[in-house]
């Protein structure tokens, strides 16, 4: 009995593998949805290549044998093998490089380390490989970020997959000195069906995937940044922010930054549900947040403050007009869960499928208004966007808006056009 060819060609592989160096290589994968998250954990790891000394190299031939890629080579590995596994357990946000991403680059170069930045997917793994076979001018060695390396996710391999296994063959025996690899994959998880992505998870010193954090651990990681710079927090603005504090790592650091940044003008005082409402709105409202909550309060003068503020441009008017009638949803949902029997805030939270902070707010809000004028608001609303596809000048459509929020802010209703019309 012959063989068969899916047999002579395991057979080939494995005898391929025998062959291969049984070493780690200086090459460290990150994979997750979040690229800023990605880039500040690269950038922590590359910095911590300054701070170990020589203990980290030989803690790292003890563990995994000689790594090649020199000094560089061998202290990237140690570094890896000794952060990767604790990370994929519990990452510490708060110990991450603050450094924003737009200047990781110029940080890594601080560091005296040659670093290139190239994109897998617009420049392809080609282009990678050139970089990482032409060596380093620098003592320090080079650092190759590789972003946008889809092909080992779950995204169609072509060209770049067919370069990265001819390299990965050659990357295995002959490794330039002074170099080290980081590749970022975007995605939720490697694709492990692929071949190549079974000889990364071998011949990598790391690969991590990183899930985006929970909301706990987005407070968790708030308060202990705010803690290290005297800030405190009462329980309202904490129950606040688990609830509006965004997952994308740039944006929660964007946020901390201006929580610590409000807070130096109380001096010493915790910050409430009111401070950290207008510092960090709710993700689906974004900057529109201060004015919607005004109009809900009937502040006049503080919507007219906001209104002035918020930037231009086209459908501006069409989003805003969504937003308000997702609240008057929101509201009317919670009234008829109210007539059900629903009241307490957990209650009610679960029944509509709504964040418990996110109850709590709808329910201050509405709590002025009859279900009646809701009601209201809300066919006026459905009117008010179908009249917006009609107009085209954003200017006409601004105007509409305005007094369509003055009504809800002053409850005095707009006479309607049936009612002018017979007047």
């Amino acid at each position: 009995m012959t063989a068969s060819s899916s047999d002579k060609q395991k057979r080939r592989r494995s005898a391929a593998q025998e062959d291969e160096p049984k070493g780690k290589l200086p090459l460290a994968v990150l994979v997750g949805e979040d690229v800023s998250l990605l880039e500040a954990v690269a950038r922590f790891l590359i910095a911590s290549l300054r701070q170990g000394g020589d203990g980290i190299r030989r803690e790292g031939e003890e563990e995994g044998g000689a790594c090649p890629g020199g000094e560089l080579g061998a202290r990237f590995c140690a570094a890896v093998s000794a952060s990767f596994p604790q990370w994929s357990q519990k990452l510490d946000l708060a110990a991450l490089d603050p450094a924003k991403p737009e200047t990781g680059a110029s940080s890594l170069a601080a560091e005296g380390f040659e670093t290139v930045v190239l994109d897998a997917e617009a420049d392809g793994w080609e282009a990678v490989v050139r970089e990482w076979a032409s060596g380093s001018f620098f003592s320090s060695g080079k650092i190759l970020w590789v972003k946008g390396a889809t092909f080992l996710g779950t995204a169609e391999g072509g060209k770049s997959l067919k370069d990265f296994e001819a390299w990965a063959e050659e990357a295995g025996r002959s490794w330039p000195p002074e170099t080290a690899l980081v590749v970022f994959v975007p995605q939720a998880h490697l694709d492990r069906r692929k071949r190549t992505v079974a000889w990364v998870e071998r011949r990598a010193a790391g690969v991590l995937t990183l899930a985006l954090p929970g909301a706990r651990q987005r407070v968790a990681f708030v308060q202990e940044v705010a803690r290290a710079n005297g800030v405190r927090f009462t329980e309202d603005a904490l129950a606040y922010l688990e609830y509006a504090l965004p997952a994308e790592y740039s944006a929660l650091r964007l946020a901390v930054d201006k929580i610590l940044l409000y807070a130096r003008t109380r001096k010493g005082e915790a910050l409430d549900g009111e401070d950290v409402r207008l510092l960090v709105p709710p993700p689906e409202e974004g900057d529109a947040f201060p004015l919607l909550s005004a109009v809900w309060r009937g502040d006049v003068r503080e919507m007219e403050m906001h209104w002035s503020a918020l930037p231009g441009g086209p459908n501006q008017a069409i989003r805003l007009l969504a937003l308000v009638a997702q609240r008057i949803e929101r509201f009317l949902v919670l009234r008829h869960l109210q007539e059900r029997g629903h009241r307490t805030e957990s209650e009610l939270a679960r029944a509509s499928g709504m964040h418990p902070y996110a109850v709590r707010m709808a329910l201050r809000e509405s709590a002025r208004y009859s279900e009646e004028e809701l009601v209201r608001f809300y066919l006026e609303a459905a009117e008010l966007d179908g009249r917006f596809k009609s107009i085209y000048r954003e200017e006409e459509r601004r105007e509409a808006l305005w007094l369509f929020f003055l009504e809800i802010a002053t409850k005095v209703a707009r006479p309607t056009r049936s009612s002018s019309s017979a007047g």
